[in-house]
């Protein structure tokens, strides 16, 4: 008796052993094969990841180069524009020096005008009161002048007269 239940339980071990094999080992098999699949989507997700991953990388180290390149740009242009506007700013104060000497220089001479302007209008009324002087001076002496005129006159027909008398008696 012993045997059989050995027996039965070496058929039941072989039974089980089928079952196994051809039921649940094939669906292992499947599950596997589900699974090798999907792994090998998965390692091809994985793989266009890591790909574009790598991508995104190389693009973001070549930005930051752009980046970098673009900042020395800047640096550049800004000290160029830093240094421009120094040498403008100098400019700008030679400029305004040299019209604030311009504007002194101009100033003095406005002013040096209207003196000589001033000097020539007061020697101008100078010269209209002397010419005015002169010319009641020459007025009263032509004056004076018709007035003797008119006595040799009056006087020349006498004395026209006298010399004829005169003549007479010679």
């Amino acid at each position: 008796m012993k045997t059989i239940y050995i027996w039965i339980t070496i058929f039941l071990i072989i039974v089980a052993g089928f079952y196994y094999y051809f039921t649940i080992d094939s669906q292992r098999v499947t599950a596997m094969t589900e699974l090798g699949e999907k792994d090998v989507e998965l390692k091809d997700d994985y793989n266009s990841t890591v790909s574009r991953y790598h991508d995104f990388d190389l693009r973001l180290i070549g930005h930051g180069k752009h980046l970098q390149t673009m900042q020395k740009t800047l640096d550049d242009h800004q000290k160029a524009y830093s240094e421009k506007m120094d040498s403008i700013n100098m400019v700008f104060e030679e400029v305004k020096y040299l019209i604030e000497d311009l504007e002194s220089r101009f100033t003095k001479k406005i002013n040096r005008v209207s003196d000589d302007v001033r000097n020539l209008t007061d020697s101008f009324e100078s010269f209209k009161r002397s010419s005015k002087r002169d010319m009641r001076d020459v007025e009263n002496n032509i004056s004076s002048l018709q007035d003797e005129l008119k006595e040799v006159t009056d006087i020349l027909p006498i004395i026209k007269q006298k010399l004829k008398l005169d003549k007479e008696k010679d």
